[in-house]
């Protein structure tokens, strides 16, 4: 990349920018959807965020990238955990939400993880 820029070749980065984006699955190729774990207490938002990437495994095994933590990891005296679900535009994405939200009410309906609020944000970058 630094030597097309550097050349001024900004055809050819974008080219293989492109095919390693396309290989690795992300946009434009694919939609990303970003859900975010929030809640007050450390460890229910550790335990909630490992139940609902199981979840989310279950059918959508590889897309599925983390939980980790964002770069800033509590806001507001909560503390955050993210998972990346990369969805391929060939899928229908009715249906991926669907599951997403089945997903997470499936973990809601546990009570010990009802009180964990989960953020979900459709192409975040």
């Amino acid at each position: 990349i630094l030597n097309d820029i550097k050349e001024s070749d900004f055809t050819r980065m974008i080219d293989s920018q492109l095919i390693e984006r396309q290989h690795y699955g992300y946009p434009p190729y694919t939609r990303l959807i970003r859900l975010t774990i929030r809640h007050k207490d450390l460890q229910k938002v550790e335990d909630g965020a490992k139940i609902l990437a199981s979840y989310l495994r279950t059918r959508l095994d590889k897309q599925i990238l983390g939980p980790e933590y964002p770069p800033i990891a509590k806001i507001q005296n909560l503390y955050l955990k993210n998972i990346l679900v990369k969805i391929d535009k060939s899928q229908n994405l009715v249906s991926s939400k669907t599951f997403l939200k089945y997903c997470i009410e499936h973990l809601q309906s546990q009570e010990q993880y009802k009180s964990i609020d989960v953020v979900i944000n459709i192409d975040p970058y």
